[in-house]
């Protein structure tokens, strides 16, 4: 039998990250009937797939929500459950995520190989990856998963994860703030704040991202909320908006000297104005948005949609 260990630290490492490190780790929702993902009396079993099957999600963590224990989604609490999950859902079915199937999946089995060989992989699957949060039209689903995500993992592994895109907003005429004054969004904010050290985010806006004439809450400081998040490397932006091309401009280039190191002196040098529409919604086909990229290869996230 093969004796992985026997193998030279640089070479492991090689392989460590041939099967788990790739561009962009979607994580997405999946729905699964409740106690069917782990024991009722092992709240902390992980489930994988068995053999990578690139058709097949690969679950990483289920039955936990983004606020509380998987506790509260026994059947007996299931009408809490339907309410904390976020989602009008049928009997015993509760929401889960689960990495995006995408063809070549990382093949996180290797964690279950041995406690080496988990100890000298999950700083490279963390630490070397990107995690996205991404479903369009589904904003707050996105929050959650993102929150149920990072709930799950350890401290040490929070600490390590060094890249992530979030979604905000679902439609170009509706405004930002209003999407940022929903709860898993207060929480996520400020959870990434305290307990992590991302040092690239990448920020897809769908929405008004100006004090919208038409917003119920024009009073929430969605950016001094967005402002939590601070000594970024990096911060990539991809807005589509009915905002103006200057309005847009302004916004970018406040979160930028705000959350970023050096970024009172960045400049709008890169940016690329113009007019985008989104597959996730028909209409803006014949009435495209104004958008912004702050680089031109930020991953596409309107071919995600389809869920």
């Amino acid at each position: 039998m093969f004796d992985l260990m026997k193998l030279p630290a640089e070479l492991r490492i090689k392989i460590y990250e041939y099967a788990l490190v790739r561009d962009v780790i979607r994580i997405v929702s999946t729905a699964h009937p409740l106690g069917a993902m782990r024991p009722h009396d092992n709240r902390h079993t992980q489930v994988y797939n068995e053999e990578p099957n690139p058709n097949k999600p690969v679950i990483l963590r289920s039955m936990r929500t983004s606020y509380g224990p998987s506790s509260i989604c026994y059947p007996e609490n299931l009408e809490n459950a339907k309410s904390i999950a976020g989602e009008m859902v049928g009997d015993e079915i509760s929401w889960s995520y689960s990495i995006e199937p995408d063809g070549f999946p990382p093949l996180v089995n290797i964690f279950l190989t041995s406690r080496k060989v988990y100890s000298e992989t999950w700083p490279i699957f963390y630490q070397k990856n990107a995690f996205a949060f991404t479903t369009p039209l589904q904003t707050l689903k996105s929050a959650q998963n993102c929150l149920s995500f990072l709930y799950d993992r350890p401290y040490h592994a929070l600490r390590h994860v060094r890249e992530l895109h979030l979604l905000i907003g679902n439609a170009p005429q509706h405004a930002i703030r209003s999407h940022l004054n929903e709860p898993p969004w207060h929480l996520l904010l400020r959870d990434i704040s305290r307990y992590m050290s991302v040092r690239v985010l990448v920020l897809y806006f769908r929405g008004r991202v100006d004090d919208a004439p038409k917003d119920p809450s024009p009073q929430w400081p969605f950016k001094e909320s967005l402002c939590q998040i601070t000594g970024l490397q990096e911060l990539h932006m991809d807005v589509i908006s009915e905002s103006t091309p200057e309005q847009i401009t302004t916004f970018v280039n406040e979160m930028r000297s705000k959350m970023v190191v050096g970024g009172e002196q960045m400049g709008s040098e890169g940016f690329r104005l113009g007019l985008r529409s989104m597959a996730s919604i028909p209409w803006t086909a014949n009435r495209p948005g104004n958008s912004l990229l702050t680089k031109p290869n930020i991953p596409d996230m309107e071919r995600h949609y389809c869920y």
